[in-house]
């Protein structure tokens, strides 16, 4: 099974936030944790349940009590930026997808324009002459070196 690809997040967002640089590494890995399950789920919503938001962030429980707050109000600012984000790259795919398809559909009618514009198209194909058969010879033929 291939791997799915994932579009680039925009860290900018998360990382302008006030208050992003003030955190400690611990407190910083936890909030892109959750930003990166956030954009791996297509912007959908974090769970509710303090658990799974806990397991989510992967910090020990002493660093998530005492940054939980911090880490969620930068989160909360941060997503619905995010969100836009990959509404606008979605957007943009499906803009060239669908360009993408108009070009293929006009070389396809090209070909079948100028198929059906070649009167031979038409005719049943010519059968090979007989001189040139002879000429070929029969068979594969090997030259040994002497």
């Amino acid at each position: 099974m291939a791997r799915r690809k994932i579009a680039p997040i925009p860290l900018e967002i998360v990382t302008d936030c006030p208050g992003a640089a003030l955190l400690p590494p611990s407190a910083f890995g936890s909030l892109m944790r959750l930003v990166i399950h956030y954009w791996q789920a297509d912007c959908r919503s974090l769970p509710a349940n303090g658990d799974a938001l806990y397991q989510l962030a992967g910090a020990h429980r002493y660093t998530w009590s005492i940054h939980k707050v911090e880490i969620m109000r930068i989160f909360n600012e941060s997503a619905p930026a995010l969100a836009r984000e990959l509404k606008v790259r979605q957007n943009k795919l499906g803009t060239l997808a669908e360009l993408r398809e108009r070009g293929v559909a006009a070389r396809r009618k090209r070909r079948l324009e100028k198929a059906n514009a070649t009167p031979a198209a038409n005719e049943a194909p010519a059968a090979p002459r007989r001189d040139q058969a002879a000429k070929r010879g029969k068979g594969f033929t090997e030259k040994i070196a002497a």
